[in-house]
């Protein structure tokens, strides 16, 4: 993951927002930083669903939502053509199973 180009798109966030997303961005693996954002995402849901209703899960929450927004952005930014497909195979992978 490029640390500058994250910070770049987290400037104004608040600080402990910021600092959830980096916690789950930093075991995150994949082949792109699309792929490396997507496993961060799917991280912070799954932290989220097992604290359902805590003041904490809510934070996990919004750090998935942000995880999310990166990484459809950054298809949009170096991708786009891919964003259709590249969102539905997000959408698949955070779904419940």
């Amino acid at each position: 993951m490029n640390d500058t180009w994250l910070a770049s798109r987290t400037v104004g966030a608040p600080a402990v927002l910021r600092q959830r997303v980096e916690l789950f961005l930093e075991s995150a693996n994949g082949d792109t930083v699309a792929d490396q954002l997507a496993a961060g995402a799917i991280a912070a849901l799954q932290v989220a669903a097992e604290g359902a209703a805590s003041r904490p899960a809510a934070l996990d929450l919004l750090a998935a939502d942000a995880i999310i927004t990166l990484a459809l952005l950054e298809r949009a930014l170096y991708s786009p053509g891919t964003l259709a497909l590249d969102a539905r195979k997000l959408r698949r992978m955070a779904a419940p199973s």
